[in-house]
């Protein structure tokens, strides 16, 4: 017995010392042994120190240097590896620390697989079937330091060739506390990681790829590894391509609530101060980060299927939520700045799909190219109520001061940003990874629709070397697109500014200014237009025609929009604007209400003319309603009235019918006090008459049916004055007259210095004869002639006097007095008593009487028988003797002739002024009996 527990004890400590033994060699054999395997390998290894304590649960090992002929590395300055042996004998592996300090590691991705640290790694190929219940039910790790890592990736081709060696380092890395639960139920929770000085360079093209500060995740956890939940990441100071320009400079994230189930859910995200420095190509474009992205494309392996079609056609149906979004500061600059923004915030947006919704956006303070050149700045912009799917609806739309700058090309047309837009065309290149000859499938264009309930615009300024728009506020409510459907419940815009003329061309701060514009019930198709409502408050207007007949706001118009009717040199037919296609129907207009006014003010200067017309219309009221397109035959009722300068009117009233195949109208109106002078330019350019004074008023008349005009414009000028410009400018019209126009004026001047003229005008608008030169020679003159004939016919006028057509001078009925005598008989008593009426209507009219002495007074008076017959059969009777002191008798009663018919006259009151008489003579040529001419004065 004593010999059975001798043996037994000497055993014991033998089995003891045996496993001290054993024990205290393990770390020594492990050493030798992983350097001799390692060698083996082709590898220079060098292991410095490994300790094992087991009694303990620990692990160190230090000073692992590992590199191969290549230069591939594994370097480890420490590791310490702590396990409680308790739980074991739970099925549960608890790590009490995890710490590694100095790890340097090279992956190298080969065509016949991965090595780490230069040792390759044996494929899965025949890897056993491992399939089966966890060897433990629990894993905890109680902490976890990682310090001052470098990783590093090495793709190589097939003759060893490094494609890429692109490194990523960290300062440090630690986490505590993690636990997983394995087996049927598992799940994991990780209260906290933290990360600092993470680096990702490249070391074969030496450059600095990326770099952060640091970056937190608090509570993370799933309770059923499929289901992830962490509370918050914070990531501080992380920047592309670090240096004096980065790529991306971003101060801080932090992202809170996060959980991915069967949606992903994000409860916040905020941004701080976002930096973009884009890069300029070799043709000047931009580009985002093109060394970063190079380097990125050396990880990419190569496959066949790059650029495949995923057709499978499934889609995800996986819901994204975000329910806050924050942007502080966002700037993209290149070689200058781009783009800046104050702060983005969105909140409830929700991805499904295609499908995008969003509560509500902000952005504030938007500035493009920001600076001297700033293309556009937004002061403030509100999105509520967003939802993108086939559709697009927007609930409300919210705009702050919104300024936009134009620039003008060569040719002055505007163009936005034009340096920056050429700089984000895209060239477009060859895609290598689609097979030639193959083309995607044809889509049939769906019309997407778009919905938008109400859109505020605080201000908007557009610009260029001159403001070309602003306003004050805009105002738009339900606003619905689809296809070529439009419907627009309401628009209203408040003092609008637009066009301001060109340096130097006109004194007018702009083209059109309106206080307040409002619109209701737009609504249009592919055929129809139609408004409910528009009215335009108050607007000023300042029409401008220059020197060479040429609208000017027109005119400037079409240049700043490219629209130059001139082709350029060298343009082909393929180039030239192809006309609208024939068969499109007409777009028919419908409008209920328009009203313009009721203070309102037009400015129209004509230069074209001299002297140039400047008018200013004031009190301008326009209203049309119950214009409809739907049926040719519709009219529409007009109603126009507006003040000229300071004393004229005019006004214009009836109904239109603009939309058949042919126009009809029939409408009624007056101008009222036009002064003559303002208008002298278009007299001497259609007449060759300047107008010197008077005023004019004009009734019209127009009725217009299938095209055909039936007018009558009736003018009636008050003291009227007019000078020819020279003869050689005088038109045909004036000289069919016969007379000097202001005559002929002068004759149609009642007592009180007034004209009236009814000018019919007749044929079809569309006729190339029909133009307001035509109305004037052809018309007006017309007018003026039969007018005249017409007007003093019944006081005597001899219609033999005329010349042809024209006005060769005027003469009334003669007065006959009995051979020998100056007494008026009843007949010519008569005659008188018309040109005495005729006198006090025309006051301006002089009447010239010039009654001769003919044969038969002498023979009356000295040889009763001499001419016994004045009709003789001789055609050329011999003249008798007349003696001097005959021949002044006869002249002396020619002049008691003029004088008894001017004293008549004055007896009935004629003022003597109206009266010339001519001196009385004995005409010996005449055998007729004495008549004393009467003709108008010149």
């Amino acid at each position: 017995m004593k010999k059975l527990q001798m043996f037994l004890r000497w055993s014991l400590i033998s089995v003891a010392l045996l496993v001290v033994v054993v024990l205290s060699l393990l770390p020594f054999m492990i050493r030798w042994q992983g350097t001799v395997w390692l060698e083996q390998q082709g590898l220079d290894a060098d292991i410095g120190y490994v300790e094992i304590r087991p009694m303990l649960g620990t692990v160190q090992v230090n000073n692992v240097h590992i590199q191969s002929p290549d230069g591939e590395r594994l370097i480890l300055d420490q590791l310490l590896f702590d396990i409680a042996w308790n739980p074991l004998f739970e099925n549960s592996l608890d790590i009490e620390e995890v710490s590694i300090e100095g790890l340097t590691l090279d992956l190298a991705m080969t065509p016949s697989g991965l090595r780490v640290g230069g040792i390759p790694l044996p494929t899965d190929e025949a890897a056993p079937d491992t399939a089966g219940p966890p060897l433990f039910e629990r894993l905890a790790l109680d902490q976890f330091q990682l310090r001052d890592l470098t990783f590093c990736y090495l793709p190589m081709n097939e003759r060893g060739e490094q494609q890429a060696n692109q490194c990523a380092g960290l300062d440090a890395l630690r986490l505590s506390d993690l636990t997983i639960a394995l087996g049927e139920m598992p799940s994991l929770s990780l209260p906290g990681v933290s990360l600092r000085g993470l680096r990702w360079f490249d070391r074969l093209d030496p450059l600095q790829l990326a770099a952060v500060e640091s970056l937190s995740v608090t509570g993370l956890s799933s309770p059923d590894m499929t289901r992830w939940q962490l509370e918050t990441v914070n990531l501080q100071s992380l920047a592309l391509l670090p240096g004096d320009t980065p790529a991306v400079q971003l101060n801080e994230l932090v992202l809170t609530g996060f959980n991915l189930a069967e949606d992903v859910e994000l409860n916040s995200v905020s941004l701080d101060a976002l930096a973009v420095g884009l890069a300029l190509d070799q043709t000047n474009g931009l580009t985002f980060a093109p060394a970063l992205l190079k380097r990125v494309g050396q990880l990419s392996p190569e496959t066949a299927s790059q650029g495949a079609v995923d057709a499978s056609g499934e889609a995800d149906d996986r819901q994204i939520r975000l329910k806050q979004f924050a942007l502080r500061q966002l700037d993209i600059a290149a070689d200058r700045p781009l783009l800046s923004a104050g702060k983005l915030r969105f909140s409830d947006m929700r991805l499904a799909g295609a499908a995008v919704a969003v509560d509500t956006l902000a952005l504030g303070h938007l500035n493009l190219l920001p600076g001297a050149e700033e293309a556009l700045a937004l002061d403030s912009l509100e999105v509520r109520g967003l939802d993108v799917n086939r559709d697009v609806a927007i609930a409300g739309l919210t705009l702050g001061d919104l300024q936009v700058r134009l620039e003008t090309g060569p040719q002055g047309a505007l163009v936005f940003a034009p340096a920056l837009i050429n700089q984000l065309a895209l060239t477009p290149e060859k895609n290598d990874g689609v097979a030639e000859g193959v083309e995607p499938p044809a889509e049939e264009p769906v019309a997407m629709g778009f919905e938008m309930g109400d859109l505020q615009l605080g201000s908007l300024a557009v610009f260029a070397d001159r403001e070309l728009l602003s306003l004050d506020a805009l105002g738009l409510q339900q606003l619905k697109l689809a296809g070529d459907q439009v419907e627009l419940a309401r628009l209203e815009v408040s003092t609008v500014d637009f066009l301001a003329p060109a340096p130097g061309t006109a004194k007018v701060s702009h083209y059109v200014q309106i206080p307040r514009l409002s619109l209701d019930n737009l609504a249009k198709n592919s055929g129809t237009l139609s408004l409910g409502k528009l009215q335009i408050d108050d607007p000023e207007i300042f029409v401008h025609r220059n020197a060479d007949g040429m609208l000017s706001m027109f005119s400037e118009l079409a240049v700043l929009l490219g629209q130059d009717d001139e082709p350029a040199a060298g343009g082909s037919e393929d180039s030239a604007p192809q006309p609208a296609t024939e068969n499109a129907p007409p777009l028919k207009l419908q409008l209920a209400s328009l009203t313009i006014g009721e203070q309102g003010r037009l400015h129209v200067l004509d230069e074209s003319v001299s002297p140039p017309l400047d008018q200013h219309f004031t009190d301008v009221d326009v209203r049309v309603s119950h214009l409809g397109g739907d049926r040719p035959d519709t009219s529409a009722d007009v109603n126009l009235n507006m003040a000229l300068n300071q004393f004229g009117a005019l006004s214009l009233a009836g109904q239109i019918a603009p939309f058949g195949d042919t126009i009809s109208t029939d409408l009624e109106g007056e101008i009222k006090g036009i002064d003559v002078r303002d208008i002298s330019g278009y007299a001497k350019k259609f007449s060759g008459y300047h107008l010197d004074q008077g005023l004019v008023d004009v009734d019209m008349s127009v009725d217009i049916l299938e095209d055909t005009i039936d007018a009558v414009v009736t003018t009636r000028f008050h003291k009227l004055q007019v000078s020819p410009v020279s003869k050689a400018d005088l038109e045909a019209g004036a000289a069919e007259l016969g007379v000097p126009l202001e005559f002929a004026l002068s004759l149609l001047r009642d007592k009180n210095g007034m004209i009236e003229l009814k000018l019919p005008i007749s044929g079809n608008i569309n006729s190339p004869t029909f133009s307001i030169r035509h109305i004037v020679n052809k018309v007006m003159f017309k007018v003026i002639k039969e007018t005249v004939i017409n007007y003093y016919l019944p006081f005597g006028l001899v219609v033999k006097t005329l010349v042809g057509d024209s006005l060769a001078g005027m003469g009334f009925e003669p007065v006959v007095f009995a051979p020998g005598t100056a007494a008026l008989d009843d007949a010519g008593e008569a005659n008188l008593n018309r040109l005495s009426d005729m006198l006090q209507k025309r006051q301006q009219l002089q009447l010239v009487f010039c009654a001769p002495a003919t044969l038969q007074d002498w023979a009356a008076q000295f040889s009763p028988d001499e001419l016994a017959s004045p009709q003789s059969s001789e055609e050329n009777p011999p003249p008798p003797d007349i003696t001097a002191e005959q021949s002044a008798g006869l002249a002396a009663l020619a002049n008691q002739r003029t004088a008894a018919a001017k004293q008549y006259l004055i007896d009935r009151g004629i003022d003597q002024g109206q009266m010339v008489l001519c001196t009385g003579k004995l005409d010996q040529t005449s055998t007729l009996r004495p008549e004393m001419s009467i003709t108008v004065g010149q």
